[in-house]
């Protein structure tokens, strides 16, 4: 099972997260959806590195383990308003698995080892609300 992301969690190479769904929350969190922007992280500003500017720039792509898992073939769609947190609402989360598509306001949930824009996989999600 794939940890839920959130605004604040790194990547990889320690992108953080910023911004998020805020009418979700996840341990008091805004859940994380694709086009968040990700804080600037290494290689960024390696000299003579033209790839390594992607990692200046980066946003949090795919969503639901759709990056690293496949296409979507099912979807559950949660408020415009609506709170999760371990207990509360994990067994709503926990029925669906990673790549299923689990969406917040027609979005999708970003999960840990979805890939941001910069190929760096996002890790250290919440401990207690997983999709899979």
């Amino acid at each position: 099972m794939a940890g839920v992301q959130r605004a604040g969690d790194m990547n990889l190479l320690g992108g953080i997260s910023m911004g998020g769904d805020s009418s979700v929350l996840v341990n008091g969190r805004p859940i994380a959806i694709p086009g968040m922007r990700v804080f600037p992280h290494l290689p960024c500003g390696v000299p003579k590195c033209p790839p390594c500017q992607k990692h200046c720039f980066a946003t949090t792509k795919s969503g639901s383990g759709l990056g690293a898992v496949g296409a979507a073939v099912g979807s559950y769609f949660f408020g415009p308003i609506g709170s999760i947190a371990g207990g509360i609402a994990g067994g709503i989360i926990a029925g669906a698995s990673a790549g299923s598509g689990v969406f917040v306001n027609r979005k999708p949930v970003i999960v840990d080892g979805d890939m941001d824009s910069c190929i760096c996989p996002r890790q250290g999600g919440s401990s207690d609300v997983n999709i899979g």
